[in-house]
């Protein structure tokens, strides 16, 4: 009889073990995985309600491209870009994004940015006789900006900086 309690509590003890294993490592992968959904949300949802961003130490107006259709346009066919101005693309997972120089009638620079809006890497002078070569990051992205030629050189950009929305 007393050796059936003490395998009863044995039992208990391992079973409170795992489940407290179990859950620690629920919650350890489950909750920045969850972070980084929400974090995208509010981003996504403050660039489309706002349209106004701070890099390095520029304030942008951004106008969006989040559609398929509106990423392949970008800027082709424009015949400038304002200072101050640049367009932003949201994708849909974090990749490889390549952009191209199609139809486009001036240089631009191109900021590619991560999930947390941080510049993984860039493209200076992006000219429109490059075309058909497309341009990569060196690292995943979830967002890419087009701005103006020097861009980059003028506000003094570099991998790293961070891109905060106003």
């Amino acid at each position: 009889m007393q050796q059936d309690v003490s395998l009863d509590k044995l039992i208990i003890t391992i079973a409170r073990t795992v489940l407290g294993f179990v859950v620690f490592f629920v919650t350890l992968f489950a909750v920045p995985i969850y972070n980084e959904f929400k974090n995208n949300d509010f981003v996504l949802a403050a660039l489309v309600e706002k349209k106004d961003a701070v890099i390095g130490e520029a304030i942008i107006k951004i106008e969006i491209a989040d559609s398929k259709e509106e990423r392949t346009k970008g800027l082709s066919n424009k015949q400038y870009l304002e200072n101050g101005n640049g367009l932003l693309f949201i994708f849909d997972d974090l990749d490889f994004h390549g952009i191209w120089m199609k139809d486009m009638n001036f240089p631009i620079d191109i900021i590619w940015l991560d999930s947390s809006l941080q510049i993984v890497d860039f493209k200076e002078n992006a000219r429109p006789a490059s075309y058909p070569e497309t341009y990569k990051p060196n690292k995943k992205a979830l967002y890419v900006l087009e701005v103006p030629r020097n861009f980059i050189t003028r506000n003094f950009l570099k991998i790293g900086d961070q891109m905060t929305v106003l």
